[in-house]
């Protein structure tokens, strides 16, 4: 009798082993789940915090661009500019702050940049001193300031106009009053997309 029992209190043991490694093996799982789920929800507001910080910061740096060129000053790039460098915009007699050019800027004057946009590889700013232009230096220096952007172009809207058109490569600004023009960038980063549009300035009186 004794020997019986012995032999039901060690199978019982046995179940109760089993089902314990059961149960941890399913807690586990959940456990690994729930932490999978967490983890991407976080990298997923990690990503969306990332892209606004981004394009905050390019949108504040165009801004200055525009604000410190003035409207006389925001040009279409040339047709050497285009070609060469994809330019899209050009300014002149810019003092925005670039603290990566400021001793070359000390030492060779004032400079002029351009945007330029490739589809591979983002929105590039291009920049050369006024004491570089006058030694007739051929390569410009080049800056990338989104490898995100994923399309960038200006568009005008005609008076009384309803929609914007797509300028072509080196068409001319016309300043004329009731004529706007708009800067376009659109940024993606992992699935998430962000617009960017910023209105060019305009003659003082001009509408």
């Amino acid at each position: 009798m004794r020997r019986g029992n012995r032999t039901r209190r060690g199978a019982f043991t046995l179940m109760e082993t089993l089902l314990a490694v059961a149960l941890l093996a399913a807690l586990f799982t959940a456990a690994t789940a729930l932490l999978f789920q967490v983890t991407t929800l976080w990298a997923s507001q990690s990503d969306d915090a990332l892209l606004d910080r981004h394009v905050d910061g390019v949108d504040r740096f165009v801004r200055r661009l525009f604000a410190e060129s003035g409207a006389a000053r925001v040009t279409a790039p040339t047709a050497l500019q285009t070609d060469r460098e994809r330019a899209i915009l050009a300014f002149t007699g810019t003092d925005a702050e670039l603290p990566w050019v400021t001793p070359l800027v000390t030492e060779g004057g004032r400079f002029e940049c351009r945007l330029g946009f490739d589809a591979e590889t983002g929105l590039w700013l291009w920049w050369n001193t006024a004491g570089e232009r006058v030694r007739g230096a051929e390569e410009a220096h080049r800056t990338r300031l989104s490898p995100w952007v994923r399309l960038a172009a200006v568009y005008r809207m005609e008076r009384n106009g309803r929609e914007w058109t797509e300028l072509a490569a080196g068409e001319t600004l016309r300043r004329t009053p009731g004529v706007l023009y708009a800067l376009r960038l659109e940024f993606a980063h992992r699935g998430r997309v962000r617009a960017l549009t910023l209105l060019l300035p305009a003659e003082a009186g001009v509408p």
